[in-house]
């Protein structure tokens, strides 16, 4: 079999597979109708109403999948492959009795219509707005009293970028911040001490937290930590570390990092940060 024949052979192979697939400009341009734009604005609009329903619970990682899938779905129908489609129509169908089985509890709280525990934790603590010089004045007589106890600590306070993804390596709380709460967190041995507390705006959102690492097999806290010096640079966030065996005091935002620090010169530096 010659060259010539051998390019003719996958040419004919190709013109077929082609003839036998739905899918050109024309076709795309017609069901890229009116009726078509207007069904995916709606489904659009559909998922950003789940998507605040169900940002606070487990469901959020979920739905991601359920996108792709639905996504696939598109796909298939456009290219006329109509197996496929129902294939994966039936795949969705058991993904979303599991997940019903699964996450009863997230269902539950999202039909009877449970309060945003961020808010609520917020209002708790302060009436009204949130006050930034309050939570100052209570991190800061948090911090000093973790130093001279010389507990070992680790918190992140959340100046500029979301912190969701520390949230995910941790567990998710929504609790105003006070000094009794991450001192007996803190002072026992526990799944939340082990990692980091994570604050926004006076609001404890997460502990326990790795940061950026899933899995550590261990989390040290201190200044040469990967995970902490990211999580400065890159979120821009407020890391503050006390330590076991002295009384100083570590804070790292972003390309800054204060060691060693006194108790007398915390504040000037957590007003610098938190209120400029």
């Amino acid at each position: 079999m010659g060259f010539d024949a051998l390019a003719h052979y996958f040419q004919s192979g190709w013109q077929s597979l082609m003839g036998e697939v739905v899918f050109n400009w024309t076709s795309v341009a017609t069901a890229l109708n009116l009726i078509t734009l207007i069904d995916i604005l709606l489904v659009t609009l559909i998922f950003w109403w789940a998507w605040k329903k169900i940002k606070n619970t487990n469901l959020k990682r979920l739905l991601p999948k359920i996108i792709f899938v639905l996504f696939l779905m598109f796909i298939s129908k456009l290219l006329g492959l109509l197996v496929v489609f129902y294939a994966i129509s039936a795949g969705l169908v058991i993904l979303l009795i599991a997940t019903g089985t699964i996450y009863t509890a997230d269902f539950k709280k999202i039909l009877e219509g449970d309060l945003d525990h961020q808010q609520l934790a917020r209002k708790s603590i302060f009436p009204g707005e949130y006050s930034a010089k309050k939570f100052l004045s209570e991190l800061s007589d948090t911090i000093v009293l973790l130093a001279k106890s010389k507990i070992p600590s680790l918190i992140i306070v959340k100046t500029d970028l979301p912190v969701d993804k520390l949230i995910d390596n941790g567990t998710a709380l929504y609790t105003p911040f006070s000094k009794e709460f991450v001192c007996d967190v803190f002072s026992h041995r526990s799944k939340l001490s082990a990692g980091a507390i994570v604050v926004d705006k006076g609001v404890i959102v997460g502990a326990g937290s790795t940061l950026i690492t899933p899995n550590p097999k261990r989390f040290l806290f201190n200044t040469t930590n990967t995970a902490i010096k990211q999580t400065a640079t890159k979120l821009g966030a407020l890391v503050v570390i006390t330590y076991k065996d002295r009384e100083y005091i570590s804070l790292l935002h972003k390309d800054s990092v204060y060691a060693k620090l006194s108790t007398n010169n915390l504040d000037r530096i957590l007003k610098t940060i938190l209120l400029a």
